[in-house]
């Protein structure tokens, strides 16, 4: 039954009274506004996703960067109100997503180039063309491998930063559960 009292508390919003210590007062409030960035984290998410999400059409930057500040907003952290701290730390992760899809994206584009330039030089005769063609094969493979290295470091840093969002969620999870006992607490007095 405790669990149930709990429950109900998380999901509901709190209100401040006068009457409020002040300790329980800051617990309300923050209580509310980790809630209101839990749904919005929630609803909005896709929302990047569907930004980033393989289109048929190649989106530029301005209109990828345009999509994604009606979603998050205009706003910074320094002017008028805060952006959801946990869809902007999840749109940094959406941003290597991306760098990787289009590193890996140049990388097959590469792949069929290096087989073109393979084929002519297999077809030349000339030995200016097989060397003008050779040095073309050069570059493409130390581009493909500079590409390797770079989605491999890409992916390291995904994978950091979703293990630093997710242990920062399950913080900020135990600070509800912290600010639910104070609440709860100041409720049985």
């Amino acid at each position: 039954m405790i669990h149930l009292v709990k429950y109900k508390k998380f999901k509901e919003s709190f209100d401040v009274s006068p009457t409020d210590q002040p300790d329980v007062k800051m617990a309300k409030e923050k209580m509310n506004t980790i809630q209101d960035q839990f749904k919005e984290y929630t609803q909005k998410k896709p929302l990047i996703d569907k930004v980033y999400a393989k289109t048929e059409k190649k989106k530029t930057n301005e209109e990828i960067e345009s999509e994604l500040e009606n979603i998050l907003g205009k706003t910074d952290v320094q002017s008028g109100k805060d952006r959801n701290p946990f869809l902007v730390e999840y749109l940094t992760i959406a941003k290597l997503h991306k760098e990787v899809d289009d590193l890996q994206t140049a990388k097959a584009e590469d792949k069929v180039k290096l087989d073109d330039f393979q084929k002519e030089l297999n077809l030349s005769t000339e030995a200016s063309t097989k060397l003008a063609v050779n040095t073309k094969i050069q570059d493409i493979k130390n581009r493909m491998g500079q590409n390797s290295a770079k989605i491999t470091k890409v992916m390291n840093d995904i994978s950091t930063k979703q293990k630093e969002h997710v242990t920062k969620m399950e913080k900020i999870k135990a600070d509800m559960n912290e600010y639910i006992k104070k609440i709860s607490d100041s409720d049985q007095k």
